[in-house]
């Protein structure tokens, strides 16, 4: 089985969405890659990550390419008429979210999962700021355990709590919801995000509909 053949058929993605994110193989000794080309808007490599498509006792085998700096995936799919940006913990994910939601929105993966630790995504941000200043509006679309809480926490309180907004999936991810119950369940997770305000904190119009 070929990536792309993985990936449009397990994996829900369409060839358009494959070809979009560059997402291509490498094959050796040890199996069959994934490859995820990590690339500035302008195209220009400066990451590549290899996931292997076989898993040894359901661990993921992965690596990325020596003494490359840490940014974003899926920077080079930025367009000029973007106007939301979203934020995800894998790969796969920010394509099956680019591939649900569709133009207008940039969608994008932080480059080596959730660190809950408030230095764990230093480099990353501040590689992208120039990308990330342009956006009014940050969606943050992480697992829903306790380090992607808290890592959601953290990158929120960096780029600004103000813009940020929590998506919440129906299943596990954005893939398993794509895979399992298709792109409009992805849509309809977008539009019930919610701001990180403390819960006791109401609207006004919320404040006005109880009254009324």
């Amino acid at each position: 089985e070929t990536v792309l053949e993985y990936l449009t058929k397990e994996r829900g993605l369409t060839e358009e969405t494959v070809k979009l994110y560059k997402i291509s193989q490498k094959t050796d000794e040890r199996g069959t890659w994934i490859v995820f080309p990590f690339l500035e808007e302008d195209g220009v490599p400066f990451l590549i990550k290899y996931l292997n498509m076989v898993r040894v006792d359901g661990k993921k085998e992965s690596y990325t390419s020596a003494k490359s700096k840490k940014a974003l995936f899926g920077q080079h799919t930025a367009e000029g008429n973007d106007r939301n940006l979203l934020i995800c913990e894998g790969e796969i994910d920010a394509a099956s979210w680019k591939q649900a939601l569709g133009t207008g929105y940039l969608c994008l993966s932080i480059p080596f999962g959730a660190q809950a630790k408030e230095d764990g995504h230093d480099e990353w941000i501040e590689n992208c700021w120039p990308l990330i200043e342009r956006f009014e509006r940050i969606y943050l679309a992480f697992d829903g355990d306790e380090k992607g809480r808290a890592a959601r926490e953290i990158i929120a309180r960096r780029l600004g709590r103000e813009r940020s907004y929590v998506v919440d999936t129906p299943e596990k991810d954005a893939n398993a919801t794509l895979v399992t119950r298709g792109p409009q369940a992805l849509v309809n997770a977008l539009a019930k995000a919610r701001t990180l305000d403390p819960s006791e904190l109401r609207n006004a119009a919320d404040l006005y509909d109880v009254m009324n």
